[in-house]
């Protein structure tokens, strides 16, 4: 889940111009497999370079991403991960470097895999990549619409009881 994430949200940082620096999204996922499919579906929200994931479905998952850490709280699991992002994982430098494939498709090879951006009018569409795995995961966006947030909604807000994990 980190490496998509960070892929994410250095494309809403400075990757692309896009036509947006403030908007909302709704989203939907998927990850298949040889023998299966999950689907996720949710709402994304960007200012400048805050991201805000909530997921609703099939489960409930809340992800912050702020310049330096990436909180994901999961409420079934009442537990919260912490991410620190390190130098390598600078996404404001990473995409400047994305190869343009055709009209609307770009490529960037990040972390032992190429990840793909579809974009359209410049909004972002669509993004796929083959995880370390091999499965295909998928994300589309649709309901693109410009939006100005209050930056409480990208501060990470969980329980006081939930589980703490501290990820490298």
């Amino acid at each position: 889940m980190k490496p998509l994430i960070l892929i994410f949200f250095m494309i809403f940082s400075y990757g692309f111009e896009l036509k947006y620096k403030s908007f909302e999204s709704d989203f939907n996922q998927s990850v298949e497999s040889e023998n299966k499919t999950i689907h996720y579906q949710g709402k994304v929200y960007i200012k400048d370079n805050l991201v805000f994931w909530h997921y609703t479905k099939p489960i409930e998952k809340k992800i912050w991403a702020t310049l330096n850490k990436i909180y994901i709280y999961e409420p079934d699991l009442e537990q919260t991960t912490i991410h620190n992002i390190s130098k390598k994982d600078n996404f404001f430098e990473l995409l400047k470097t994305a190869k343009k494939v055709k009209n609307n498709l770009y490529v960037k090879n990040f972390d032992n895999k190429k990840i793909y951006f579809l974009i359209k009018n410049k909004m972002i569409k669509k993004i796929y990549y083959k995880d370390k795995i091999d499965n295909l995961v998928t994300l589309n966006f649709y309901n693109i619409s410009p939006k100005n947030f209050k930056l409480d909604l990208f501060m990470p807000k969980y329980p006081k009881y939930v589980d703490i994990i501290y990820a490298k």
